[in-house]
C-alpha cells in the first residue's frame, strides 16, 4: 500500500514527541543533583545551610577572616563548621584579624618561624603568621609549636587578649567578674583573658560554664573573630610616633692560635641628643671590649693548655639580633658565647634598657608603680609557664624560686621579657629561658 503525506506527517510528530520525552527525562534526572549540591542562592558553603552560625560564617568569609576547607566530592565549597581548630589555623586567622606587624621591634636580620620553634618550616602556608604571632607573644613560648594540635577555648581567649594588648587597642567595658563554675584552676593571666573576652562579648560561656579546656570549633571561631573585628573597627589602635633612631652593628674580629674573636657591637644613631648617644655607644663598646680583653688575658694565661692536644683555641662571639624602640625607651640585648674547652661553650645574655631622655639604664622596678608588688606578679606568671612544661626545668632547690633583685629583662611589643641563663633554672640543653609578662601599656 502506498504511503500518503499524512502518514509521513504523523510519523514526524511521533518522533518529535519521543525526543521531547527524552529531553524532559534528562532534565528531571539532573535537577535533584543540582538541588542537592547547590549551596543556595546567596551562600558560599554547601555544608552550613541551616547551621546556627550560617550567617556568621558567610560574613567571616566575605570579610576575609576565614576561608573554607576545600571542596566536597561534587566540587562545592565546604567550611566544616564542626571541625576543631588547630594551632596552625589559629595563627593564620589571628594574623588576619589583628593585622600583625613588627610593632616597635626592629630586627637586624628578618626573623623566620624556625628561629622560635624547631618543628616549623619557614616556607609553609602558616610560617609568616606564626612568626608574627610569636613576635607579638600571642602564643605561649614553647620549644615546639605543635601546630597540628587542637586549641582550647582558653588558649583562644588568651591569644586574643594578648593580641589586643600587643596592638595597643583599648576596649571600653564594664569591669565585672563573670561567674563560671569551671574556671577555678586557671592561672592569673588566663583568668584575665577569660574576663576580657567575656565582658567584651567576644567569647562567653553558658549554663555557668566557660568550658575553658574544650576544643574550639570552626563555627564558633568565626563568631569570635567577627566580634574581634567589630571591636577593632570601633576602637582602632592608636598610632604613636616612634623616635627616628637606628641601631646597627660594628664588627670587631681577630684571630690567633690562642683565641678567635668575632663581636657584633650595637651602634646607635639618629638621637637628637648627640651627647647621650655618644655616652650610650661608649658604654656598649666598652662592655664588649672589656670582655674581649679579659678573654685574651685568660687565653694567654692558659696558652700551654690551649696549644697542646686535645685542647682547642678559645672563642668569644657576640650576636645582636633585635631592639625595641619608642620615644622614651631603647631596649636590646647582646648574646655573648664563650668557649674555653670542654664539651661546649656558654652563652650569656646581657640586656640594656635605656631611658632616652637622660641616657640612664632602667631597673626592673622603674617599669612599675612604686607600691606595686610586681615581683609576686612576675613570679606567678613564670611559675605558671614552668608548670605547663615541668619536664624542661630543674626541681627542688635547683628550680625556680623567684626573680632576683638584678633580674635580667628587656622589652618587646606590649611585653616585659624576663630571662634566665643556662643552668639557672633548667639544664644546658634548655638554653636561655624567656618568659613574657604582659604590660598594660608600652613605653
Amino acid at each position: 500500500m502506498r504511503k500518503t503525506g499524512k502518514y509521513y506527517y504523523e510519523r514526524q510528530v511521533d518522533i518529535m514527541k519521543k525526543l521531547m520525552i527524552c529531553l524532559l527525562v534528562g532534565v528531571l534526572m539532573l535537577c535533584p543533583l543540582v538541588a542537592m549540591a547547590s549551596p543556595g542562592s546567596d551562600g558560599v558553603f554547601v555544608d552550613v545551610q541551616g547551621h546556627w552560625a550560617e550567617t556568621v560564617i558567610e560574613n567571616a568569609y566575605k570579610s576575609g577572616l576565614m576561608m573554607g576547607m576545600g571542596v566536597n566530592e561534587s566540587g562545592f565549597k565546604i567550611f566544616a563548621p564542626e571541625e576543631a581548630v588547630n594551632r596552625y589555623q589559629l595563627a593564620v586567622v589571628l594574623d588576619r584579624v589583628f593585622d600583625l606587624d613588627y610593632g616597635n621591634l626592629r630586627f637586624i636580620k628578618e626573623p623566620v618561624a624556625s628561629d622560635y620553634y624547631y618543628d616549623l618550616e619557614n616556607d609553609a602556608w602558616y610560617s609568616e603568621a606564626v612568626t608574627m604571632g610569636t613576635i607579638n607573644h600571642l602564643f605561649n613560648r614553647m620549644d615546639e609549636f605543635a601546630g597540628g594540635e587542637q586549641v582550647s577555648r582558653i588558649e583562644v581567649a588568651l591569644s586574643i587578649y594578648r593580641g589586643f594588648m600587643a596592638k595597643g587597642i583599648s576596649v571600653p567595658m564594664i569591669m565585672l567578674m563573670p561567674l563560671y563554675d569551671d574556671t577555678e584552676g586557671l592561672s592569673q593571666e588566663e583568668s584575665n583573658a577569660m574576663v576580657f573576652v567575656s565582658n567584651t562579648g567576644i567569647m562567653q560561656g553558658n549554663n555557668q560554664l566557660f568550658r575553658p579546656h574544650d576544643p574550639i570549633k570552626r563555627a564558633e571561631l568565626a563568631k569570635v573573630l567577627s566580634k574581634c573585628a567589630e571591636l577593632i573597627e570601633m576602637n582602632p589602635p592608636e598610632s604613636l610616633p616612634i623616635a627616628d633612631i637606628k641601631v646597627e652593628i660594628k664588627e670587631v674580629q681577630s684571630e690567633s692560635p690562642l683565641i678567635n674573636v668575632d663581636l657584633n657591637i650595637p651602634v646607635i644613631s639618629g638621637m637628637s641628643d648627640q651627647g647621650i648617644q655618644k655616652q650610650l655607644n661608649q658604654l656598649l663598646e666598652q662592655d664588649a671590649l672589656e670582655r674581649k680583653a679579659a678573654m685574651i688575658a685568660q687565653a694567654e694565661e692558659d696558652s700551654d693548655f690551649i696549644l697542646s692536644e686535645p685542647y682547642h683555641s678559645y672563642e668569644l662571639v657576640s650576636r645582636f639580633y633585635q631592639y625595641y624602640l619608642s620615644n622614651d625607651v631603647l631596649s636590646l640585648y647582646v648574646d655573648y658565647y664563650s668557649y674555653t674547652g670542654g664539651a661546649h661553650g656558654m652563652t650569656e645574655r646581657i640586656a640594656y634598657n635605656f631611658d632616652l631622655k637622660n641616657g640612664e639604664e632602667l631597673d626592673l622596678s622603674d617599669l612599675f608603680a612604686p607600691e606595686s608588688d610586681y615581683q609576686e606578679m612576675i613570679n606567678e606568671i613564670v611559675q605558671a609557664e614552668i608548670d605547663r612544661n615541668p619536664q624542661i626545668y630543674f626541681e627542688g632547690e635547683w628550680g625556680f624560686k623567684g626573680i632576683k633583685e638584678d633580674q635580667g629583662f628587656y622589652l618587646e611589643n606590649g611585653n616585659l621579657i624576663v630571662y634566665f641563663l643556662q643552668y639557672e633554672i633548667a639544664p644546658y640543653a634548655a638554653g636561655i629561658r624567656t618568659f613574657a609578662i604582659p604590660m598594660a601599656s608600652t613605653f
